[in-house]
């Protein structure tokens, strides 16, 4: 019996994907949909258990199928709602705040004790709450054959909420999720082009003969990787990515909420244990394999005095792409 087909006869309302060794099931009521796959799980005698699974669960336990996955519950919204509403309920919360509302009227109010803490925000500050989320301009990253460069990355570019006094402004950046990206961009072109793909191949320390993988189109001899050298690469282009002038608000939970303010000028960010095991290259599906679709750099970081694993990857987001066409930074607080 296939796993898949038993979940859309539970609710076939329900999106269903499977990714990796999670099957990925999008509904209206995650709540309701779990008890109708658990009834249908136990009709066809499936042996499973509801578990509380870190950066899985959420509030909607995991069901860990035995010898076939986790079957991870997720809600059936618009791609960013979750950001959108973020960005709404501090929106009101700052300026219930600065109006003198108190703690329990807030939404965030963990995220009102870090502003005091770090930025020395408080209610006698009269800024004006400006959302600018929907004027974020796109990044771009262009390759001059040396090194990686990205648009758009100062506070201005990057605002989701601007606070305004006189001739004084911050802009701050919303993050709410366990992880979050800094950076999602088109390099395809750079990869399939005979006069770059060598030299960006090797300034990220890929090597073009496993980036064959991807089409015969992406396949180029490249020397062994400096990982010295790739390492101060990739550590330029992490702070280029995460921009200048800016002050990041990441809610992980509730609680659990880290303001990083960001100067005029680039963090310095220093990346731990770079070496050929950091990689991965697509791979097709075997008998032995469940293949990769995309290529990627997987590290340890400090940025901006805080620790992260940083996950840079390389592949497409439709089924239609070709290659590695985009590079996203995916960023997990440790």
């Amino acid at each position: 019996m296939n796993l898949q087909q038993e979940i859309k006869k539970a609710d076939r309302s329900a999106q269903v994907q499977k990714i990796g060794n999670n099957i990925i099931v999008k509904s209206k009521d995650r709540s309701a949909t779990k008890l109708l796959v658990e009834k249908q799980l136990k009709k066809v005698r499936f042996t499973f258990k509801s578990v509380r699974k870190k950066g899985k669960s959420q509030s909607i336990d995991v069901l860990e199928v035995e010898n076939l996955g986790d079957i991870v519950f997720k809600p059936l919204s618009r791609r960013g709602a979750g950001g959108v509403a973020f960005e709404k309920e501090l929106e009101s919360d700052i300026e219930k705040y600065l109006n003198g509302a108190p703690y329990t009227d807030l939404k965030n109010p963990d995220v009102l004790k870090q502003m005091e803490r770090v930025l020395g925000f408080n209610r006698e500050t009269k800024y004006e709450v400006v959302p600018e989320g929907s004027k974020n301009k796109k990044r771009v990253v262009t390759f001059d054959g040396s090194k990686v460069k990205i648009t758009n990355s100062n506070g201005e570019t990057l605002t989701d909420l601007t606070l305004k006094k006189d001739r004084t402004l911050m802009y701050l950046s919303l993050k709410m999720s366990p992880t979050y990206y800094i950076m999602n961009s088109g390099v395809g072109n750079y990869f399939a082009q005979g006069q770059t793909k060598i030299k960006i191949n090797e300034y990220f320390g890929l090597k073009g003969q496993k980036m064959g993988a991807f089409g015969k189109q992406f396949a180029c001899i490249t020397k062994s990787p400096n990982y010295s050298k790739v390492k101060v690469n990739l550590e330029n282009l992490i702070s280029e990515a995460i921009g200048t002038d800016v002050i990041i608000i990441h809610k992980r939970a509730t609680n659990d909420v880290l303001v990083s303010k960001i100067g005029k000028t680039h963090l310095n960010v220093s990346i731990r244990d770079l070496s050929e095991e950091s990689y991965v290259y697509p791979e097709k599906k075997s008998a032995t394999s469940r293949g990769r679709k995309g290529a990627g750099i997987k590290f340890k970081a400090n940025i901006n005095k805080h620790e992260y694993i940083v996950d840079m990857q390389f592949r497409g987001t439709q089924p239609s792409d070709v290659g590695p066409k985009y590079l996203r930074i995916l960023l997990q607080r440790l």
